[in-house]
């Protein structure tokens, strides 16, 4: 018992006592970014050859601060660092998570920055026709909001009359397999993610040796019951012995 309890002990602190600051991550998923590049790439094709892009700059309490950005022609530069791109609508965002314990709130923002064109799109724009607001991106599925919004761009340019249409209407809704996967957490899950992983692995293994001890302590018992029944008869004793003063006992 004595191990049984240092095995739980163990695992409880790893979940609880031991997290260090979380690893840098691109505030999109890999996969997310990827996609959202191919369809800024098809809009791309199908608008003349206008670029699309974001950038995201993350200030992070729990880990290195990053840049989250990329553009039609992949993961990487935005448009705006791009020399190709003469003509561009970039969406850049910042976003800010503070630390628990500070007193300070998480913020964030966003704009969206044309270059090459007049009357085109703004941060408006997107906020009034995704129904978001900038600050939205600090939220757990901020994700999910960069990247609708990043998709809404070519939509809002060929609503503004500036370049021809898309089949795919990412501001109404993304296309099949375009969905990001809102993999953001809260902080303290968001911290700790590697650690609770752990502590649930050895929480499982502390909780199956607990069960499995006490069903072999239980059929000892049971055995140890049975035996004694059985060898409390000696020879020559019958099973309910008599005699002046002796009152019969079942089971003995």
């Amino acid at each position: 018992m004595r191990r049984l309890a240092l095995v739980a002990a163990a695992a409880s602190a790893v979940v609880l006592g031991a997290a260090g600051p979380a690893a840098a991550t691109p505030y999109l998923d890999a996969d997310d970014a990827t996609t959202l590049t191919e369809v800024l790439a098809e809009a791309t094709e199908v608008q003349g050859g206008v670029c699309y892009g974001w950038k995201l700059d993350l200030s992070d309490a729990a880990g290195p601060d990053g840049t989250d950005s990329g553009s039609n022609r992949g993961v990487g530069p935005p448009p705006s660092q791009l020399a190709e791109c003469t003509r561009y609508v970039e969406l850049d965002a910042t976003v800010v998570w503070t630390a628990e314990s500070s007193d300070s709130e998480d913020s964030a923002n966003f704009t969206v920055r044309v270059e090459g064109f007049t009357d085109g799109p703004t941060a408006a724009d997107v906020r009034s026709t995704l129904g978001i607001n900038g600050s939205d991106l600090k939220n757990d599925d901020g994700d999910e909001i960069l990247f609708k919004a990043v998709a809404a761009l070519p939509r809002l340019m060929a609503d503004a009359g500036l370049v021809p249409s898309v089949t795919i209407a990412p501001a109404a809704s993304a296309p099949p397999g375009t969905e990001p996967t809102g993999s953001r957490s809260p902080d303290w899950v968001r911290q700790r993610q590697g650690l609770l992983a752990l502590g649930g692995v050895l929480i499982g293994v502390a909780v199956t040796i607990v069960l499995v001890g006490g069903y072999l302590r239980r059929a000892d018992r049971q055995q140890a019951l049975a035996t004694g029944r059985h060898g409390s008869r000696g020879p020559g004793r019958p099973g309910t012995p008599t005699g002046p003063g002796t009152a019969t006992r079942p089971g003995r």
